[in-house]
């Protein structure tokens, strides 16, 4: 028979030269792209040749062609019908068409009609035509023209780039995908993950281009661009994809396999002939034969290709061939010579070019090279040590030899050596006897010099001993009279700081936690009840600085707020605050200039009408915490203080509150939740004070102080109070 092949630009067939070479000539009626070649039967032991081309469908008849029909539609695919003799279909731009042959001409007919472009066609035992589209899935027509249409939805894992083909073997119609294989299943109506290869053949990250039949039962798939056979063994199949590694990745458009077991392959890469019967050459076992070993610094060969191991027999010396390194030649170079080259080749004559190697020099090297076509190692400049160079081949199919190896030498230079390293101890040991002789020398003249020096300082130092003695002797009473009066003064400062039993109000109960970081304190608390108007004034302040400073400035206000309370004309907790805030800017700040200080305080403060039971609240900074049923409510203050602020003349506001039986309060400066410590010496925060809070406020009020008192001492730990800390709290007993 003839061979036809088709192209981009048209239809040739092979023929012969006159000298016998092959030649393939061009069919003249065709000047477009042939994209597939049927040969249909239509019965009487006749066959028909038709090409589907870029431009129509032709009959190839005595090397020519005749336009059938399709005139100006591309016929991008093609298949003979199965069930009806004579008849074939194509794919089109515009749907799927039938021609069948009528005895003495063609007729056409349209299967679907509509704007799917069909690049895939394939058939199953029921008739049923399956079409690939190009960009809205896989469409199946019954015999009796009924059509459904499968997308994503139905299982696909997408609309584009499909291919098909139906496996007779298993009766099931596949589709190779961007991400891998997918089948049909009819139970489910939809198309699911394909094994019908097995498990580990193809993944979903295979790109499946193409499946076409090849030899006897075998098919070949084209998978990421490469071919791949595929032929059913037993219950399994065989998979070969050694043989094609030969070839480069490409497209394959069509495979066709004569009668003698030739495959035809349409590539991008030309027409390739592959002979099924083909049977490679066995296995690579050969080990790399190292063929040289030469010096750099003089081009001397120190090896030039075989191992030998001499036998003695009497007199005689027989050297004998080996396939290894042996003792007898063992390579021990000096210094000079570190640098060197090695040749190597593998037998293997099959495709000779595409043999690539990979090597490694232990005691340099610590992984082996990247496979390469050069047969030859350089190494320059290597340390002296002991090394073992390996070698490995691997020829077109991805086989790969044993391995071969060479040992050798390097000696060490003669100023590593083990001698040079005694003399380097000498000398050594010589420079420091010199060395410790002269620097001996030296300390005896500096000793006597600083001899002379230290009595001489000596009698310097006594007579200062003395002038510092005495000097600490009046710092000493300077301290203790300074002392005093600190201590003093904190008798002065706890005298003004209310008595918690001076409080008679059956309807609260009050615990004070009060720790100053000094002797005496920035921080104060401040109670007072007033009986005409049946009020509980109290408050927690945090002062400006700590120590005698802060002392001071809390002196200052609670004198303020026991001249303010009794004052008929001030009624409500923002009231205090405001003229409290006036007080300390006319005593500190007179003049309201803004280079003046900017001293005042903090402070959180409560008016509380036991009579009526009604509460007021007002915060310079410094909020209140209200428990009521086992939730915290927080209070926000103003942001800003009592004293010279930018807020000034900004009246502070005013939380009205009813107390609950049970409810408690609390007031406190921010020593406690500033202080460092835990663990990672960070501060408390107020997020752990108030989990704190919660945790023990149904405790009896003096239970709560010492537990307060013993939670700052434990997260403290060793580091120093950085603040003075004050915890006021306040609970309502009102079912008295």
């Amino acid at each position: 028979g003839t061979l036809y092949a088709g192209t981009f630009t048209g239809l040739s067939y092979l023929t012969f030269q006159e000298n016998g070479l092959p030649w393939f000539k061009s069919i003249n009626e065709i000047a477009t792209f042939v994209y597939v070649i049927l040969i249909v039967d239509v019965g009487g032991g006749e066959q028909k040749l038709i090409a589907c081309a870029g431009d129509g469908i032709y009959e190839i008849r005595n090397n020519k062609a005749y336009h059938i029909g399709g005139k100006d539609v591309s016929a991008y695919c093609g298949i003979t019908s199965k069930k009806e003799p004579g008849t074939f279909y194509v794919g089109c731009p515009l749907g799927i068409r039938k021609v069948a042959w009528r005895g003495n001409h063609w007729e056409f007919s349209e299967i679907i009609n509509e704007k799917n472009e069909v690049f895939y066609l394939t058939e199953d035992d029921d008739g049923n035509i399956w079409a690939a589209t190009t960009i809205n899935g896989v469409m199946r027509i019954t015999p009796q023209n009924k059509i459904t249409l499968f997308t994503q939805k139905d299982g696909l894992p997408s609309n584009s780039d499909l291919t098909l083909f139906y496996y007779s073997n298993a009766g099931k119609v596949v589709v190779g995908s961007r991400h891998g294989l997918y089948e049909f299943s009819p139970a489910k109506g939809k198309f699911v993950p394909s094994e019908i290869f097995g498990k580990d053949y193809v993944t979903d990250k295979d790109h499946i281009k193409g499946f076409f039949n090849g030899y006897l039962s075998s098919r070949f798939m084209i998978i990421n661009n490469r071919i791949q056979k595929v032929t059913p063994h037993y219950e399994s199949f065989l998979i070969d994809s050694v043989t094609f590694n030969r070839l480069p990745e490409m497209s394959v458009t069509n495979v066709y396999t004569e009668a003698n077991g030739i495959s035809w392959f349409c590539t991008s890469e030309g027409l390739i002939s592959y002979n099924n019967l083909f049977k490679p050459l066995g296995r690579l076992d050969l080990p790399v034969r190292i063929s040289e070993v030469k010096l750099l610094q003089n081009d001397s060969v120190i090896f030039s290709g075989n191992f030998i191991n001499p036998q003695v027999y009497g007199k005689d010396t027989l050297w004998t061939p080996v396939k290894k390194q042996t003792s007898f030649q063992s390579y021990v170079l000096p210094y000079r010579f570190n640098s060197l080259s090695l040749n190597f080749s593998i037998p293997y004559y099959q495709d000779e070019a595409s043999n690539s190697y990979s090597y490694m020099l232990e005691g340099f090297d610590e992984n082996w090279s990247r496979w390469t076509n050069e047969s030859k190692a350089v190494f320059t400049n290597l340390s002296e040590g002991n090394y073992v160079f390996h070698v490995k081949a691997r020829n077109i199919y991805g086989q790969e030899s044993p391995e071969s190896t060479f040992t050798f030498v390097i000696l060490p230079p003669w100023y590593r050596t083990v001698w040079a390293y005694i003399g380097y101890v000498v000398i050594a040991l010589f420079i420091l006897i010199v060395t410790v002789k002269l620097y001996t020398r030296k300390l005896e003249a500096d000793k006597k010099r600083l001899e002379g020096i230290v009595a001489e300082r000596t009698a310097e130092v006594v007579k200062q001993k003395d002038e510092i003695l005495e000097k600490n002797i009046e710092i000493e009473h300077k301290n203790k009279d300074i002392t005093d009066s600190i201590v003093y003064a904190k008798r002065i400062q706890e005298a003004l700081l209310p008595v918690r039993d001076q409080i008679s109000i059956p309807t609260i109960e009050i615990f004070v936690y009060f720790r100053p970081k000094d002797i005496v304190s920035g921080d104060f608390y401040f109670m007072r009840q007033i009986p005409r108007s049946s009020m509980l004034v109290a408050a927690a302040a945090d002062c400006t600085g700590h120590g005698v400073p802060g002392a001071f400035m809390s002196m200052l206000g609670m004198s303020f707020l026991s001249e303010l309370i009794a004052k008929p004309e001030i009624q409500h907790s923002d009231q205090l605050l405001n003229h409290l805030r006036e007080h300390i800017i006319q005593s500190l700040n007179p003049k309201g200039k803004e280079t003046e200080t900017k001293d005042g305080m903090d402070i959180s403060l409560i008016a509380y009408n036991y009579a009526n039971n009604h509460l007021e609240w007002s915060g310079a900074n410094n909020p209140l915490y209200l428990i009521r049923n086992g939730e915290l409510i927080e209070y926000k203050a103003d942001k800003m203080p009592i004293g010279l602020h930018d807020r000034r003349n900004e009246p502070f506001k005013r939380e009205e509150i009813s107390p609950e039986h049970g409810d408690i309060i609390y007031m406190f400066s921010d020593g406690f939740a500033d202080q460092f410590g835990g663990e990672k010496g960070r501060k408390y925060m107020s997020k752990n004070m108030k989990e704190y809070l919660l945790s023990i406020h149904k405790q009896p009020m003096d239970v709560q102080e010492k537990l307060i008192a013993e939670e700052s001492t434990r997260w403290r730990g060793e580091i120093e109070q950085i603040d003075d800390q004050i915890v006021m709290g306040i609970r309502f007993v009102l079912n008295k």
